[in-house]
């Protein structure tokens, strides 16, 4: 039964994947803020739906719904993308919230309003038995075709000449030109590709979740979610992360993690869970560098234990994956740099990087803008939208702009109670946070 509740998490999460890796495509190597990728992913279902239901072959819809949906992401980047890929982030959110409703329109008309199902092919139709529980080998097709797509793309991007060309294009447009890299028609390619990935990942799942309007909107929210917490002084906010982190004990009450009660549960349990969290105030080892700092909690992910006689710094494992999480929070020119020595936001961004270094499912963060210039405030929140695609992150934010800027949803406390909940264009507009956040 355990192997079974895995592989359905496994195949799920391949769903999301799918999806996923397409939009971290677009937006990570292009900074292009693409709300209507859940668009292009009901496009390749409903285009394998249409292709399935005239020549009935999967496989044909399979290998075709992929390229036509590229061919329609190719389209809108010649006509939309290219000329708003340096624009203002919010003028994209714009542009494809408003390509969402045409999608979805546009689908209603071609394919009505209707649910539809597409069946497996009759290789994949059965079950197999798995330690004498049988499971749909369908899933089992899907959990393959995204470890198949990780690893193509892996090769691709780190291991090619293709790959270089568009990490250089990305990186530094200007030299790449000078190296007679034609970088608009690798950006072309990239941004299709993207999309061709939504495609095929919509068709993929189609024969478990079915076909139907409004199926983008359903799947692109668990690939972007961020939950904001807000609050005047003394609602509470920061006693919640240190409950759930459980650094100081619930007087009532229940504290609820993947379905699992975990009021006994200790601190250093609670990180093994998967719960990290940074703090209003940078807590760092002072005396280490950034290098070990981050050594140390990557000891953490991959349970090294104690040895007297073996250098930390000689696990490659833990060596590579820490040189990895400076990269990505910016400070692989600091790895040597003793954290006291570091300017306040470069702190803030280590403290991040510690927390991330644990391998977390579920990353608190206490007012991470706290203190902070305004350069060094866009740095957070560029980071922090960054991790997003990769962990489920609640956050606690006194600064408005931040907190509507990075949120999905937002909860708004008061005296330790739940007094509002709503996307942040909701919360702006209650007059009941208005009386209670902002005293009007």
């Amino acid at each position: 039964m355990l192997l079974i509740q895995f592989l359905n998490a496994l195949q799920f999460s391949m769903t999301l994947f799918l999806l996923a890796v397409g939009l971290t495509i677009i937006f990570g190597l292009m900074k292009i803020v693409n709300l209507a990728h859940g668009s292009l992913y009901m496009i390749g279902a409903y285009v394998g739906l249409s292709i399935w239901s005239y020549f009935d072959s999967f496989w044909l819809a399979l290998i075709f719904s992929p390229i036509i949906t590229s061919l329609v992401g190719a389209f809108l980047y010649l006509i939309l993308f290219r000329h708003i890929q340096n624009a203002d982030p919010m003028k994209q959110v714009l542009l494809t919230f408003g390509l969402i409703y045409i999608g979805l329109d546009s689908v209603r008309l071609l394919w009505g309003t209707m649910s539809h199902s597409i069946s497996a092919p009759d290789l994949l139709s059965n079950s197999i038995m798995l330690i004498n529980e049988p499971y749909p080998s369908y899933r089992l097709f899907v959990i393959f075709v995204g470890i198949f797509v990780l690893l193509c793309l892996y090769f691709i991007l780190e291991k090619t000449i293709v790959g270089a060309k568009v990490r250089a294009s990305v990186d530094d447009p200007e030299t790449a030109k000078l190296l007679n890299i034609n970088t608009d028609k690798i950006l072309f390619y990239t941004f299709s590709l993207g999309c061709g990935l939504a495609g095929l990942a919509g068709i993929t799942v189609a024969p478990i979740l079915g076909v139907e309007p409004g199926m983008d909107m359903e799947v692109l929210v668990l690939t972007l979610i961020v939950v904001g917490i807000i609050g005047p002084n003394g609602a509470g906010k920061s006693t919640l992360f240190k409950v759930v982190s459980g650094i100081i004990n619930q007087d009532s009450g229940s504290i609820e993690y993947n379905d699992k009660n975990i009021n006994s549960y200790s601190v250093e349990e609670r990180s093994r869970i998967g719960i990290a969290q940074s703090f209003q105030k940078n807590s760092l080892f002072l005396e280490m560098t950034v290098k070990e700092s981050l050594m140390l909690a990557c000891s953490h992910r991959y349970k090294i234990s104690f040895n007297l006689f073996k250098p930390l710094i000689n696990n490659k494992k833990i060596h590579d994956n820490s040189l990895k999480i400076a990269k990505d929070i910016g400070l692989e020119d600091y790895l040597e740099v003793k954290s006291e020595f570091l300017a306040y936001g470069l702190q803030r961004q280590l403290e991040l990087g510690i927390a991330i270094a644990c391998n977390p499912k579920l990353l608190l963060l206490d007012e991470p803008t706290a203190g902070m210039s305004p350069a060094e405030t866009k740095e957070i929140i560029n980071l922090i939208k960054k991790l997003s695609k990769y962990y489920s992150i609640l956050i606690v934010e006194h600064d408005m702009e931040v907190i509507y800027n990075l949120a999905n949803n937002i909860y708004v406390l008061d005296r330790g109670k739940i007094i509002f909940e709503g996307a942040p264009n909701t919360v702006k507009k209650s007059k009941l946070v208005q009386k209670v956040y902002l005293g009007l």
